[in-house]
């Protein structure tokens, strides 16, 4: 697992995030009771729990609820996920997997693939605190009845409450101290004798919303943006859908990034649309399928997939809906606009739910040709249609399209200061 260095000192890389190295280290002091059996890795960054045991001739498998994480893992293994085959208990188990003759697996799931596992180790950095206390109790049935759990938290998570749900869920429980740098302000435990006799439990949270005249009631859970009810900018971007979507039919309908699935439900429920509902979130597949059936949603396909990833090969849509999260600089953002405009079909519709506006305008500008802008509160809905034979920067390799008035523009100015250079040139000549 760690690399000794002079002295025997235990050697901690430094290229992976402090959690996982201070797991690394905390797995590496409890070794004596863990010399061999089938590990359990949820969590740890590039999956790096679960390699360093199977470097060492033993079972594991990885875990993560965030479907880029897994591909990762995936990749540097050379596998390739796919879902199970028992597809009817995909959902309870695991909605993608993947393995190895060397006995390494990957599970992409929002609980914990089945077991049993003789000891588990849980890198808590990427799981909000609801979601990680929710966890243990998954993992814990996972263990075989001698099987033990090292988990490490933050200062995002009590230490209490952290306290009291492993003793909930295992017989014994204590503190672990590194005395390393690395583990200042972060917390171990050990925790062993997993109590198996009570099944775990999604912590589901109902609530309701009316559209289009129509009440649905829905559940949400921790993992999930927005878990209690409708956020604003949903409601509104869901407002302005049904008053300019008018006379579209069955519309091919995409929900990117679905979350609870409200957005899906509405589309199908109240426009008519045929909806493929698409998330990186495992909890957010499983509430997405979960409301859709509950309220009896037909025509609805529900696929993980990392953006537009994985789902390129699918026929293109007349209206992509995407409330995405906010973050610091525009790179996701910029690929999920290019990516919108190669999966929509000529006039076909982009709605977006955005607060930082001047970008987003500037980039739909220039590769959609224009936009619609909604404001309401905090929030803003911009709506682009792909026009036919529009320009696009985003590379999908469409011939006979023509430039965008701002892309006429730019390629004009260019143009005229080539022309510029040259007959100066040839002055000097």
């Amino acid at each position: 697992m760690g690399e000794r260095g002079a002295g025997g000192m235990l050697h901690i890389s430094q290229q992976l995030p402090r959690s996982t190295r201070c797991l690394k280290a905390a797995l590496e002091k409890c070794m004596p009771e863990a010399k061999d059996g089938r590990l359990l890795d949820v969590g740890s960054a590039q999956g790096c729990i679960a390699r360093g045991w199977v470097s060492r001739g033993l079972g594991a498998t990885y875990s993560h609820y965030l479907l880029p994480a897994c591909k990762e893992v995936a990749r540097a293994r050379g596998l390739a996920l796919a879902p199970p085959r028992e597809t009817a208990s995909r959902v309870q188990d695991c909605l993608l997997q993947a393995s190895d003759a060397t006995g390494f697996g990957i599970a992409f799931t929002d609980v914990c693939p089945p077991g049993p596992y003789d000891l588990a180790t849980f890198d808590t950095s990427e799981y909000e605190a609801p979601y990680a206390l929710e966890m243990i109790s998954h993992i814990a049935v996972a263990l075989a009845p001698s099987g033990f759990l090292v988990t490490v938290i933050d200062s995002t998570i009590s230490r209490d409450a952290w306290w009291e749900q492993l003793s909930d869920w295992f017989g014994h429980v204590r503190e672990l101290d590194l005395g390393l740098p690395e583990s200042k302000e972060l917390q171990l435990f050990l925790a062993r004798g997993p109590k198996i006799e009570k099944p775990p439990l999604i912590d589901y949270w109902p609530w309701q919303v009316s559209f289009g005249g129509k009440v649905y009631g829905l559940c949400g859970a921790p993992g999930v943006f927005s878990p209690r009810a409708l956020d604003d900018g949903t409601a509104h971007m869901l407002n302005i859908i049904q008053e300019t979507l008018q006379n579209q039919g069955q519309a091919r309908f995409l929900d990117l990034g679905c979350g609870t699935g409200v957005v899906s439900l509405m589309a199908n429920g109240a426009l008519g649309a045929l909806v493929t509902a698409v998330d990186t979130n495992a909890r957010a597949l499983r509430l997405t399928i979960a409301n859709l059936e509950t309220n009896g949603a037909r025509g609805v396909q529900v696929l993980p997939s990392d953006g537009f990833d994985d789902i390129s090969n699918l026929p293109r849509f007349d209206v992509i809906a995407c409330n995405p999260p906010y973050h610091a600089d525009f790179g996701v953002a910029k690929r999920l606009i290019e990516g919108a405009f190669r999966q929509l079909e000529d006039g076909g519709r982009l709605y977006i739910v955005v607060k930082r506006f001047d970008w987003y305008a500037r980039k739909l500008e220039s590769l959609f040709g224009g936009y619609e802008r909604h404001f309401r509160d905090d929030y803003t809905i911009f709506m682009s249609e792909r026009r036919i034979n529009a320009s696009h920067a985003a590379g999908d390799g469409d011939k006979g399209q023509r430039l965008s008035k701002a892309g006429k523009k730019k390629h004009m100015k260019r143009l005229a200061r080539t022309k510029q250079r040259k007959r100066i040139a040839a002055r000097r000549r």
